[in-house]
């Protein structure tokens, strides 16, 4: 009786064990899984940092070109040009070669 008490107890403890080293198995798989998407979505955001900034900088070059372009004379050259608006008495003349 004793015999088959020990041997109980030791297969308990090698049960034991095996179930522990599983646990630990099943959560080194989980945490690597874990690891693995937080370094897709870091790679992910830093993407979409990047184009964010760059259409910030696009934003500002758009922003510079509007504050600066609209002078009289680009006003009045666009009109002319693209328009074939011209002032009140004035004469355009087309050239035809």
């Amino acid at each position: 009786m004793g015999n088959v008490k020990i041997l109980a107890i030791k297969l308990r403890r090698k049960a034991f064990k095996l179930f522990m080293i599983s646990i630990i198995v099943i959560f080194l798989i989980k945490l690597l899984d874990v690891q693995q998407k937080n370094i897709k979505k870091e790679n992910e955001l830093q993407e979409i940092k990047k184009k964010t900034e760059a259409k910030i900088r696009e934003n500002e070059d758009l922003q510079n070109k509007i504050d600066s372009g609209f002078t009289d004379e680009f006003v009045e050259n666009f009109a002319r040009e693209n328009l074939n608006m011209s002032y009140p008495n004035e004469r355009g003349f087309t050239i035809i070669s």
